[in-house]
């Protein structure tokens, strides 16, 4: 493993070999870890996930009732006004939100 990703990463141990921790401490340390890469990736890639097809079936509740809304939302937008100013930005609001593929009908 080592060598398949030298180049690219670097590889550590979450503990030292002085430290006299068990398993399972050090598995918990790395769940905390994952844990933490896993909330800044959410932090600062947003709610990609909202209207993306990928995840339609882990959505909550709430999240699948505001991407219901939307869906409707955009599929009401009148595909000739494409080019109105507040459309592109309702575009960037609707491809962030990983919807990508509810904006095929709009024609610029």
């Amino acid at each position: 493993l080592r060598e398949l990703w030298k180049d690219s990463i670097d590889i550590i141990s979450l503990i030292a070999q002085t430290e006299a921790k068990s398993i399972g401490q050090a598995a918990r340390q790395l769940e905390i870890f994952l844990d933490y890469v896993g909330a800044e990736t959410c932090r600062r890639q947003g709610s990609t996930f909202l209207l993306s097809e990928s995840f339609k079936d882990m959505l909550t509740e709430e999240e699948t009732h505001v991407r219901d809304f939307m869906e409707e939302f955009v599929s009401r937008f009148p595909s000739d006004k494409a080019s109105w100013s507040v459309t592109k930005r309702m575009h960037d609001m609707v491809k962030g939100l990983g919807g990508d593929h509810l904006l095929q009908h709009l024609k610029y």
